[in-house]
């Protein structure tokens, strides 16, 4: 039971972490996580999305009409010879393939600074231990 405890309190700090961030630029950690994985994809349905980030289908269907009001992501049909005109695909806008690089550069600078950060702090320590053997 710790170990879920403990699993459950890291996953809180690392949602604290990314939402100030996200809500800086209007999205929220699903619609993050969903831009990736759609630009990563050649074709993503809503059956598909709602598989993969095991939420319903109507979730997706809402996430991708606010993403798609945002004009972020478009929705379509496929085309050709062999197309099942039923089947209805989402796909980044150009506007979305922007926004979502720019939303993961200021998460890799906040990662990257962070870092940092923790690297002084041990650098710090590691100098206050030095300072305190040495005066002893």
């Amino acid at each position: 039971m710790q170990f879920f405890s403990k699993l459950f309190e890291l996953k809180k700090e690392i949602d604290q972490f990314y939402k100030a961030e996200l809500d800086r630029f209007e999205i929220t950690d699903t619609q993050f996580f969903l831009l990736n994985y759609i630009d990563s994809v050649e074709l993503a349905s809503p059956t598909k999305l709602s598989g993969i980030f095991n939420i319903s289908t109507p979730a997706i269907s809402r996430l991708s009409r606010e993403l798609e009001n945002k004009r972020l992501v478009e929705r379509f049909r496929a085309t050709g010879t062999q197309a099942d005109y039923r089947l209805v695909f989402i796909r980044l806008t150009p506007a979305g393939r922007d926004k979502l690089a720019t939303v993961n550069q200021a998460l890799e600078e906040l990662i990257n600074t962070t870092e940092e950060d923790a690297m002084v702090h041990k650098l710090d320590a590691s100098r206050a231990l030095i300072n305190t053997i040495q005066l002893g």
